[in-house]
């Protein structure tokens, strides 16, 4: 009797033991794998024309769920802009954006918007946007100068008129101003009329028939700038030597 009492009592626990696992199996909280967002750790990138580049990985929370990319809509310089996946913007399984080295995209500021959409719901989607600014590959400004040893003689009266800067590399785009000028060694204003000039796409140097300026020795201080990037600049002083 007294065995029998002890198996009904273990029974009993038993079955308190199972009850009270279901109980907790039932309460634990199910992970819900519905796309809440996508986002990039940066919001902008920047790139080179006939360079390569690319972005991170995009992160979509919660970060369990399954989801595949697309660049649904691109914006160059705020008008539609039509992708070519051989030679403009990839966008690959991590969500991560790239061009490659070849790429046939020109300067400009590309607004991207990427869907991420769930695998397994596909009415489930979300969007965020990548502002990608495309710029040229800058040549810097080695050496400019001029042919005669960045020296010229003229005449008081006479016509003056050097030729062009030699520019290298000779592909760099410049514009040329006359920054400074000074006479045995002064400051010197440069009249407006009558005066040095500079042409600002070849930088020859030139004075009018019958200018107004006296005999002496001129400094000039030629400022070369690079169009493609203002803050590549160049200087350089020329003498000239009015008799």
């Amino acid at each position: 009797m007294k065995r029998a009492s002890k198996l009904m009592s273990i029974i009993i626990m038993v079955s308190v033991v199972l009850t009270a696992c279901n109980k907790n199996d039932d309460s634990l909280p199910v992970q819900s794998s519905s796309l809440s967002a996508i986002k990039y750790s940066a919001k902008k990138l920047e790139g080179k024309v006939n360079n390569a580049f690319s972005s991170k990985d995009a992160t979509v929370l919660p970060k369990n769920a399954s989801v595949t990319f697309k660049i649904s809509r691109i914006d160059k310089d705020k008008k539609s802009f039509t992708n070519s996946e051989k030679d403009g913007f990839k966008i690959n399984s991590k969500g991560m954006v790239s061009a490659s080295r070849d790429h046939k995209l020109v300067a400009g500021t590309y607004v991207l918007t990427i869907t991420a959409t769930t695998k397994k719901d596909k009415g489930t989607s979300k969007n965020t946007t990548l502002t990608i600014v495309i710029s040229e590959t800058v040549t810097p400004i080695a050496s400019i100068k001029y042919e005669s040893g960045n020296k010229l003689e003229g005449k008081q009266k006479v016509a003056l008129n050097s030729k062009n800067a030699i520019i290298e590399p000779k592909n760099v785009p410049i514009s040329f101003t006359i920054a400074k000028i000074s006479k045995d060694k002064k400051d010197f204003e440069n009249p407006k009329s009558g005066g040095f000039k500079i042409n600002g796409k070849g930088g020859k140097i030139s004075l009018p028939k019958n200018h107004v300026l006296k005999a002496g020795t001129y400094v000039l201080e030629v400022l070369g700038i690079n169009k493609k990037d203002k803050k590549d600049k160049r200087k350089i002083q020329v003498t000239v030597v009015i008799k």
